[in-house]
C-alpha cells in the first residue's frame, strides 16, 4: 500500500511538470491585418519559447493581404474576412521567422526571439 501511495505520487509530479513545462514553452499572440498590414507586425519572442500561435483577424477587404505565408515553416493559411485563423509557428532553434502576404512585398511581418 505504501509503495502504491509513493508511485501515485511520482506519477503525480511528473504529470504536473509536464504540463507546466509545455505552458512556459507556448505563447498566444494576437495580430489584426488591416490596410496597413499585419499589427503588430515584429513580435518579439522570448528565447525560452518553442512555440507561438499567432491568432490573425482580417478586418478588412482593402488588403492584399488576405493570407499568411511563411516559406520557410511550409505554412500557407487564407485569413477570411472578420474570422480569427490561429497559426502554430515553431520557432525551436531559430532566432527569427518572417511571415508575409502572397507577393511578399508589402505586407510582412516577423517573428524575433530576444
Amino acid at each position: 500500500m505504501k509503495n502504491l501511495l509513493i508511485i501515485s505520487s511520482i506519477a503525480f509530479i511528473l504529470i504536473t511538470g509536464c504540463k507546466t513545462n509545455s505552458v512556459k514553452t507556448q505563447k498566444e499572440i494576437n495580430v489584426i491585418v488591416n490596410e496597413n498590414g499585419y499589427n503588430p507586425s515584429e513580435i518579439k519572442i522570448p528565447k525560452h519559447l518553442d512555440f507561438v500561435t499567432l491568432n490573425f483577424k482580417r478586418t478588412t477587404d482593402k488588403t492584399c493581404a488576405r493570407e499568411v505565408i511563411s516559406k520557410n515553416l511550409g505554412i500557407n493559411k487564407k485569413l477570411p474576412l472578420n474570422k480569427v485563423v490561429k497559426i502554430k509557428f515553431d520557432i525551436r532553434n531559430k532566432d527569427s521567422i518572417t511571415f508575409g502576404c502572397h507577393m511578399n512585398m508589402m505586407y510582412k511581418g516577423m517573428l524575433i526571439k530576444e
